[in-house]
């Protein structure tokens, strides 16, 4: 089925975690490709007895600067309908591909762990320095290292550098 699929849609997995995508500029044809290939997936899994499940598919466009909403693809008969921020993987991906949904999400996740680990610094009986920098380390430090691409990428579409 992979091979088949492959030879006109690129494909992501993990585990049961799956993305099918193309390139291309033309958005009805890319939208074309990407229903042949998802019938050749949903035929596959039906030959297993297992389904697609339309509720959870998601379909989002690439292209900065234009309208990406219009484009929708059919799944078991159900109408999946163009989103502009998608989660894959723990990456909130947008359509603009910005990362302003991922900076979000980490400074949420970012401020809810610094607000842990200052509610650990001001309790004497887990305060001590083994246990903060463990947490900080793990909860903290661990987001920042993950993130860094992220932000390098946002923050050079934002520099402007003069001699």
């Amino acid at each position: 089925m992979l091979e088949s699929v492959a030879r006109f849609v690129n494909i992501s997995a993990y585990a049961d975690d799956v993305a099918l995508w193309v390139l291309g500029s033309d958005v009805e044809e890319m939208s074309r490709q990407l229903q042949l290939a998802l019938g050749v997936v949903e035929d596959w899994l039906g030959e297993r007895h297992m389904l697609l499940s339309p509720e959870k598919s998601q379909l989002v466009v690439f292209r900065r600067g234009q309208d990406t909403t219009r484009a929708s693809l059919q799944i078991a008969g159900q109408v999946v309908h163009s989103i502009t921020e998608v989660k894959y993987l723990g990456v909130t991906l947008d359509s603009s591909l910005s990362w302003a949904g991922e900076v979000r999400a980490l400074r949420s996740r970012l401020s809810n762990n610094s607000r842990i680990l200052m509610r650990l610094a001001g309790n004497s009986n887990l305060a001590r320095r083994s246990v903060l920098r463990g947490f900080y380390l793990s909860y903290i430090q661990s987001c920042l290292d993950y993130h860094l691409h992220f932000f390098f990428v946002r923050l050079q579409g934002r520099c402007v550098l003069s001699r």
